[in-house]
Formats: C-alpha cells, sequence, structure tokens
C-alpha cells in the first residue's frame, strides 16, 4: 500500500498557484494528500476571490478559505477562521485587525504577511491534525530569486522550479486556452496597495481607484503615532500620492498583456516568499 505523503498547497489566487494546483492535481495525487489553502486578507480585489471559488467548482478540488483571527492582549500570533466565497471578507477587516495589534506594515515591519496567510494557515493545518508536511509555492522557474534560502529546513518545495520548470508565458498561454481565468489587470493581483509593488504599479492603482488609499490615510493616523508611516522610504500616504503624480500611466496594451506582471511585480505575496517588484 503506498503511503502518500501530506502536502500543503499555497492558493495564493494567481495565475500561477492555480497552475500550480491543477498540475499537482493531474500529476501528483498519487504521490500526496493534499490540501489547499487561500488566506483571505479582506484586501483582495472581488474578481481574486470569484477565480479562487470558480477554480474549486471548475476542478472539483476543496479550496479551504482562511482568514486571520487575532488575539488582541495576548502574546500569541494569529489564529484561524473558515470562511467561504460568500462570509469571506471585502473590506479589509483582518488587515484591520492585524494593524491595531501590531502596528503599520512596512519594510522594516514584516508582520502583515506572517499574522494574515502564515500563521493562519498554520493554524489551521495544526487543527486538522497535521503536524509534519511539506508545503507547494507557486513560483515559477523564471522568477527563481523568490526561493526561499531556507527551503528545506522548512519542507517548501517548488514544483514549476524542480519538477516541471515552467515560464510565466508558458503559465500565460496555458491560461489563454482555457474557458476561465483572472480577469484582473496584471499589476491589481494580491492586496491592493501593498508596500512592496513599484511606485509606477501604485501610480497606474491610484489613478484607477484613488479610494483605495483611504485605508492607508485612516490607518496612519489611528495607529502611526505620528512616525509610522506603510510606503518605502519612511513616506506617509500623502507623500507617496505626491510621488505618484509624476509617474506615467502603464501603457493601455500592457495592461491586457500577463505577461507585464513578471516585469513589474509577482502576482503573489506567498507565505514564505519574497514578494514584490521594484521595476
Amino acid at each position: 500500500m503506498n503511503i502518500r505523503e501530506k502536502l500543503l498547497v499555497s492558493f495564493s489566487g494567481g495565475e500561477t498557484s492555480a497552475y500550480l494546483a491543477k498540475w499537482l492535481i493531474d500529476n501528483k495525487s498519487k504521490d500526496y494528500d493534499m490540501v489547499f489553502v487561500f488566506a483571505n486578507t479582506g484586501d483582495e480585489e472581488e474578481e481574486t476571490l470569484k477565480f479562487v471559488d470558480l477554480c474549486a467548482s471548475k476542478w472539483n478540488i476543496d479550496i479551504v478559505w482562511v482568514e486571520a483571527v487575532v488575539h488582541h492582549g495576548e502574546r500569541v500570533g494569529s489564529t484561524h477562521k473558515v470562511v467561504d466565497f460568500k462570509t469571506a471578507s471585502r473590506n479589509r477587516e483582518p488587515f484591520k485587525e492585524v494593524i491595531k495589534k501590531y502596528g503599520i506594515p512596512n519594510q522594516n515591519f514584516l508582520h502583515c504577511n506572517r499574522e494574515m496567510k502564515l500563521n493562519p494557515i498554520k493554524s489551521y493545518m495544526k487543527s486538522i491534525g497535521w503536524k509534519k508536511y511539506k508545503t507547494a509555492i507557486g513560483i515559477r522557474v523564471d522568477e527563481f530569486d523568490r526561493v526561499n534560502k531556507n527551503r528545506v529546513k522548512q519542507r517548501l518545495i517548488y514544483p514549476l522550479v524542480s519538477d516541471k520548470p515552467t515560464t510565466k508565458q508558458e503559465i500565460s498561454h496555458w491560461w489563454s486556452i482555457q474557458d476561465f481565468r483572472l480577469k484582473l489587470r496584471s499589476y491589481n493581483t494580491n492586496c491592493r496597495t501593498c508596500w512592496k509593488k513599484s511606485d509606477k504599479v501604485l501610480a497606474q492603482t491610484y489613478r484607477d481607484n484613488p479610494k483605495y488609499f483611504d485605508f492607508n490615510k485612516n490607518m496612519e493616523s489611528a495607529y502611526g503615532q505620528g512616525k509610522y508611516t506603510f510606503f518605502r522610504n519612511g513616506r506617509t500616504t500623502d507623500e507617496l500620492i505626491l510621488d505618484l503624480n509624476n509617474i506615467n500611466s502603464i501603457p493601455e496594451d500592457k495592461h491586457k498583456d500577463n505577461n507585464f506582471q513578471t516585469n513589474i511585480f509577482t502576482e503573489s505575496c506567498d507565505i514564505y516568499s519574497i514578494c514584490g517588484g521594484d521595476e
């Protein structure tokens, strides 16, 4: 009898992680007992949530949705609650709770990914009795620099680097012949105003939806204590917006080209990976 190894599949909500999930189902089901988990931050575009839900229904897989439960006044990390497409937060509620406890996340304080994704997913895995398992991360061979240096110790695997080396162009082509795909401009994936995104991406986001940045302003006002800010080089949201007004728009044709995503911002902020782009 073949005893399958336990494998957590990190489903970020982007096309690469979805492609990885489908490839694993089709090619590694005999080798692994797999659990697919999506950590919702409440800061995702509606199209991302629809895409995750559609992947589950189209491919007949159970994608578990989790959100952070923040324990104020306790010296413990975030745990989780299970939600679904209908009950998932859509107004940055988990993000706000994380900021209330841990402060403004930025390039010096990296707790957003830890408390909204990593810890809730670990909490869920513990709740189902999984103690020893590998984690599959959707990073491609053309973004090898995002691979975690401690991958062996942390039991991380990168099938799109090692088992089936795959590029963004190949994944984009694969999605182009499917009957559905993620209906987002390439720069709109993951947390809308993430400080890890380049100024060029943030400038386009601001032109499209300036109200997205109201959250950052409000959080800086409420919890920044007059010195803690979101954006690189210690900029407040207002200072960032002044800089963004001097940046050219992303050309319209590149809005429609998913390959452009590789050049300006990686599509996912994976739980164990380096995310973001500076170009």
